[in-house]
């Protein structure tokens, strides 16, 4: 069973990767980008170069995502690269936000068939073994990835990460994992599950309703806003595949350690301090990590949680941060 690191646009670049895998990387056996983004009128950017640069990203394994429906811009796209070294390459089909979705990619992607098999027809035209794929199950019905999964079953596709939510549903709701299931017995390729494991006991869930609705594997699990929301959630359930620990007993073993959490918050902050200038962008990033914090292992840290949102100053944060850490 691999556990994988989702991508999420503004908060898992490089910087943040190193700091988790630094301190909570035990277990992680895959990594992606947020979505780069192909443009057929420049060649790849700063910002992603420093995204991919191997020597940005040595101690783990890394896979790039990009978002295009264009196969011209994919395909030059991926022997950049492949120049950086990087094998796999992940197709995102699953963003829902509106400024994506509304130029027809990532899930926008999905509402136009035709476009999509032309595109995927151009992608795996030689045969690439590589390229992975991240979707959704569809625009407004779940009776659309039926016929999603015909088209992907097409092709060699290396993985396929299933997040089994409508486009229209974004994050709310509960997933369609009844969907998941029915995919996970017809797929031709690796399935892989992502959508709302935010707990030990989310995967037990998860794991129990396959095990008792399908003779099929999943390859992997992907997380993104449960492991923002408690740090040690791959090692937990690292632990419970590796050691056949009880989701308490994984939670005790492998739970975060204040000293863990106040390591990564550090090095977060010491990371952005060299990257933005002055204090603002880095408050704000910080802000932004405890956004998730607060709403996993520090949930119930209230007068805490929205003093460090007030924060004016670094210093004044750093002051509310080590409050409501060492607290616990």
């Amino acid at each position: 069973m691999n556990l994988y690191l989702a991508p999420m646009e503004g908060v898992t670049g490089y910087l943040f990767r190193n700091a988790f895998h630094e301190f909570f990387g035990t277990g992680a056996d895959k990594y992606y980008t947020p979505f780069l983004t192909p443009c057929p009128k420049r060649a790849i950017n700063d910002k992603e170069i420093a995204e991919v640069l191997p020597e940005h990203n040595k101690s783990y394994n890394l896979v790039p995502q990009v978002m295009t429906i264009s196969a011209e811009d994919f395909n030059s796209f991926k022997e950049k690269l492949r120049d950086f070294g990087y094998e796999e390459i992940n197709i995102n089909l699953g963003c829902p936000s509106r400024t994506v979705t509304s130029k027809g990619k990532g899930a926008g992607a999905l509402g136009d068939l035709q476009r999509l098999e032309r595109f995927l027809d151009g992608v795996y035209k030689d045969g690439d073994r590589n390229i992975s794929i991240k979707t959704r199950i569809g625009i407004d019905y779940t009776e659309e990835f039926d016929r999603l999964l015909d088209i992907y079953n097409q092709y060699p596709v290396k993985e396929l990460t299933i997040h089994p939510r409508l486009l229209k549903e974004l994050y709310k709701g509960s997933p369609h994992r009844e969907d998941f299931i029915d995919a996970l017995k017809k797929a031709k390729m690796p399935v892989c599950y992502n959508g709302d494991i935010n707990t030990p006991e989310d995967y037990l869930s998860l794991m129990k309703l396959i095990g008792e609705n399908s003779p099929c594997k999943i390859s992997g699990v992907m997380m993104g806003r449960g492991v923002l929301q408690d740090p040690a959630l791959i090692r937990k359930i690292s632990g419970m595949v590796r050691d056949g620990l009880s989701a308490p007993e994984a939670s005790r073993q492998y739970g975060a350690k204040k000293e863990e959490i106040i390591g990564l918050l550090n090095r977060l902050q010491e990371v952005y301090t060299e990257k933005f200038s002055g204090d603002i962008p880095v408050l704000y990033k910080m802000k932004e990590i405890w956004g998730h914090l607060g709403q996993g292992i520090y949930r119930d840290n209230d007068k805490l949680l929205k003093k460090i949102m007030k924060s004016r100053s670094l210093q004044e944060y750093e002051g509310y941060m080590r409050k409501i850490v060492e607290a616990e």
